[in-house]
């Protein structure tokens, strides 16, 4: 009787230890993480460690890691209250768990026990009860530039003969991409007692019927592959289920499960490639370049070869008109994207472009178009016309139509000049009209 008494108040304690921690954190902070397209790189290693004191986990590639999230899982009548972590670069530290309340008909105790370690080779865990330790599971988070995203939870669920759902986001990609699922199960016995995990995304799916662990003593990690999810697919649909018997079909497990999602973004913010110079005069080309799906802003900048400062425009179209290249100089042209999921592409290849001769460029010689400068213009502004139409009229208007500056030209080739220091910083446009017809250039005010 003595022993039975002893147990129960130990049992209770734990109980009340573990609520306490439940209403007090709930699974903390970090109980799960979201990473942007390029920076979304994980690997999943684990072990079952049931009964071991302690255990050491080797960590494929660890010293190249940018973090390690380590894990524990405990499950049982009772179950540890603490654990120690340590590896090879760096000293041990205790965690107290977090207990979990049971999704269904779950009647045993949970808790989880997690640190952020740094980059280690082996990381060693160990426990104050390893009769009720089950699991050891690591996250190894490394930057690189894959083109990955990823999104999931931790260890946050314990569920018996209940479904469990949920989605969770995918980046922006321009093309058909892979969506893996990751689900590692802890505490799977070997009585032919089952868990059931899905996914779908974009008319994809994947699903797998599992019943005993394959990485030592109750662990296993599951892996769906949602192969050619269509671009458009903005989320993943995950579903776990630990069936109940009284539908006919099998007995579900009690167990414990977190999520990892990621996602192949290749595309989402790549630099765009240049695609074309329409030259509105020898010396003034529109460049176009490819519109990429979901982009915020482009940002295309130029210079002249031998030059070290890049001149940058920034724009919400996929165009932008160069305004007094140089004859006989090359100018290199970049460009580069900033996509809705945040993140901004690398600038592309440079492009180098001369300014057209006259008869290459398919503009009549005796019909050159003006060029205004400097643009942007702080005081005053000039345009060179070429008057062999005759009189040339030159306006400067605001947006609203309002005539703020006007000079006018005689015949032969003339420059103009005009002032423009007392107009409000703002978009202008310059219209000029000969006998040739008209044509209107923008201006960019900005004192």
């Amino acid at each position: 009787m003595t022993l039975f008494t002893n147990r129960m108040r130990l049992v209770a304690s734990q109980i009340a230890c573990l609520f306490a921690l439940f209403s007090a954190s709930s699974l903390s902070a970090q109980s799960g993480w979201q990473s942007d397209c390029g920076s979304g790189q994980y690997e999943l290693v684990g072990a079952g460690i049931n009964a071991q004191i302690s255990y050491d986990l080797a960590i494929p590639d660890g010293m190249s890691a940018d973090s390690i999230v380590v894990e524990v899982v405990g499950k049982g009548v009772v179950v540890p209250t603490q654990c120690t972590f340590s590896s090879d670069s760096e000293p041990a530290a205790i965690e107290v768990g977090i207990g979990l309340i049971p999704i269904g008909s779950g009647s045993h105790l949970t808790t989880v026990f997690r640190r952020t370690m740094a980059a280690a080779s082996t990381i060693t865990v160990a426990t104050d009860d390893p009769a009720n330790t089950w699991s050891v599971v690591a996250y190894i988070y490394k930057a690189d530039d894959s083109g990955v995203s990823s999104v999931g939870e931790f260890a946050s669920y314990y569920i018996h003969r209940a479904d469990w759902t949920t989605s969770y986001s995918l980046a922006p990609a321009i093309s058909p991409r892979d969506v893996i699922v990751r689900i590692p199960i802890t505490d799977l016995n070997t009585d032919s007692r089952v868990a059931i995990v899905s996914a779908s995304a974009g008319g994809v799916s994947a699903s797998e019927t599992v019943s005993i662990s394959d990485l030592g003593g109750r662990l296993r990690i599951v892996e769906l592959v949602l192969s050619d999810v269509p671009a458009d697919a903005t989320s993943v649909q995950v579903d776990v289920s630990s069936p109940n018997p009284a539908s006919g079909g099998p007995s579900g497990d009690s167990f414990v499960f977190g999520i990892g999602v990621s996602s192949h973004c290749d595309g989402a913010c790549l630099p765009p490639a240049i695609l074309s110079y329409d030259y509105v005069t020898p010396v003034s080309p529109i460049v176009t370049w490819e519109d990429v799906p979901g982009a915020i802003r482009y940002e295309v900048c130029g210079r002249p070869i031998g030059t070290s400062d890049w001149r940058c425009h920034t724009r919400t179209v996929n165009s932008k008109r160069f305004f007094n290249m140089i004859p006989g100089i090359g100018h290199e042209i970049i460009v580069r994207v900033q996509c809705a999921d945040g993140s901004i592409s690398e600038y592309s290849a440079a492009d180098t472009i001369y300014a057209a001769p006259l008869r290459e460029s398919g503009l009549l010689q005796e019909v050159q178009l003006s060029e205004v400068y400097p643009n942007p213009a702080a005081n005053e502004v000039f345009i060179k016309i070429d008057g062999q139409q005759g009189k040339t009229l030159v306006q400067i208007r605001d947006l609203s139509g309002r005539i703020v500056a006007m000079q006018q030209a005689g015949q032969g080739e003339q420059q103009l000049r005009l002032d423009v220091s007392s107009q409000p910083s703002g978009m202008y446009l310059v219209h000029i009209q000969d006998a040739a017809g008209s044509r209107t250039e923008r201006l960019l005010v900005a004192h």
